[in-house]
């Protein structure tokens, strides 16, 4: 039985652009010609682009910053300016080592610092894949929409034409160009739902990285200095009064805090 399409199209949603891009592609269809068919629904370009969509989303930019940051506020928590205020234990005491608090602090200290400007780095890098992605957002949408265009001049072409691809009538046939016209619309209009799909999800990547950038760029920027004034002056202070420990421990537990907020935002 030979599959007649009934769906209905409206051009109305279209825009005048549109509508003249339909026409002109309606003009590219010949059911006559298996070449033609096939040229007209070759979907290769739109197929390669979920290709490199995939690659894309195996990097997934937030990630590349979420475990730097984890492992940010895993060492400040070995990083306590309240260390300073440590007395020393018995041994420290009968081998004279008085400062081995301070000591222990400013080795835990030194390792959060060198993470944060890792961080830093790794931030930049985020950034350029956000770019990256942009470019492959614009090109994927505008395959999209050819492949749109090109399923309702296929789709318009049937209702216009509905003889159009059949067999002969009486004769025995072996192939119905218009139904194997049909079929190619009907994996055609699949592929499009499905880059439809494709782009949300690298739009909500998009959405996740920089938001995640600039959170940590506001905390770098901001309570990271912070930190590194009242920390190091800790370090370079030969005695600590208690009101500088008190301060030191406030910048260092509200760079945790935030950090923490942000690494459990980015799961």
């Amino acid at each position: 039985m030979t599959e007649q399409v009934t769906e209905h199209i409206d051009l109305s949603k279209y825009s005048d652009e549109d509508r003249a891009a339909i026409e002109a592609m309606q003009e590219e269809i010949n059911l006559a010609s298996t070449v033609a068919i096939t040229n007209f629904c070759n979907v290769s370009s739109a197929s390669a682009g979920i290709e490199a969509l995939s690659s894309a989303m195996e990097q997934a930019p937030t990630s590349l910053l979420a475990g730097k940051i984890a492992e940010i506020v895993a060492k400040l928590s070995e990083a306590d300016p309240r260390i300073v205020a440590e007395k020393p234990g018995w041994l420290a005491r009968v081998t004279g080592s008085a400062l081995e608090g301070k000591v222990r602090y400013q080795v835990s200290r030194k390792a959060v610092d060198t993470l944060i400007e890792e961080a830093d780095r790794l931030s930049e890098h985020v950034v350029s894949l956000v770019g990256k992605l942009e470019e492959m957002m614009a090109a994927h949408a505008k395959e999209s929409r050819q492949l749109e265009l090109k399923m309702v001049a296929g789709k318009l072409y049937l209702e216009r034409n509905p003889d159009a691809g059949l067999p002969p009538a009486g004769e025995i046939a072996f192939d119905n160009p218009r139904e194997r016209f049909a079929r190619r619309l009907a994996s055609m209009a699949a592929l499009f739902s499905s880059n439809e799909m494709s782009l949300t999800q690298m739009k909500l990547t998009r959405a996740q990285a920089i938001d995640m950038v600039e959170r940590f760029h506001e905390i770098s920027s901001v309570l990271v200095p912070v930190w590194r004034q009242h920390t190091m002056a800790l370090v370079s202070s030969i005695k600590n009064s208690p009101e500088a420990i008190t301060v030191a421990a406030k910048a260092h537990e509200s760079l945790m805090t935030s950090l923490s907020a942000l690494k459990g935002s980015a799961r």
